[in-house]
């Protein structure tokens, strides 16, 4: 069945998240390559870590428009990665940042406790291009929900 945001063919949406800096946490190296694809063509720029430890530790250091969290990695998961990125431990602005869990797990247990961690959104693997555009563009405020919702057909 074709997802909501399958309907959206607006290039202000694909525009409004051009030269997006965001961090990826991924372990798995065919994942990146994916978000890789769907991504390097609208112009957002991906850094990688492999854990939440690195994510953590990469994000002290650097500034990003939002982070794409896998949650199921070794090292550290990204449930604890996200719940120790809302205690501060990447840094106060970092707190804020837009978290985009990412996992096979779709079911509503798996979206409750990525949101109850502190993750602003929940995206099923594999990601959709466009579902991955529309929650990026919403949480990173880069176009107005409302706008979206009309445009999406309500899905927002």
């Amino acid at each position: 069945r074709p997802h909501a945001t399958d309907r959206i063919h607006d290039t202000d949406i694909d525009d409004s998240v051009e030269n997006l800096n965001m961090l990826v946490a991924e372990d798995l190296e065919v994942n990146r390559k994916v978000l890789e694809a769907i991504c390097t063509p609208l112009g957002i720029q991906l850094t990688m870590a492999e854990n939440g430890a690195e994510a953590i530790d990469i994000l002290s250091q650097q500034s990003f428009d939002a982070v794409l969290m896998d949650l199921r990695m070794p090292v550290m998961d990204g449930l604890e990665a996200t719940r120790r990125i809302r205690a501060g431990e990447a840094g106060d602005d970092a707190r804020r940042i837009p978290i985009i869990a990412l996992t096979a797990n779709a079911m509503r247990e798996h979206v409750e406790e990525s949101l109850g961690a502190g993750a602003d959104a929940h995206l099923a693997k594999p990601v959709s291009r466009s579902a991955l555009i529309y929650t990026l563009a919403v949480h990173t405020g880069r176009r107005d929900i409302e706008k979206l919702d009309s445009a999406s057909g309500g899905m927002a």
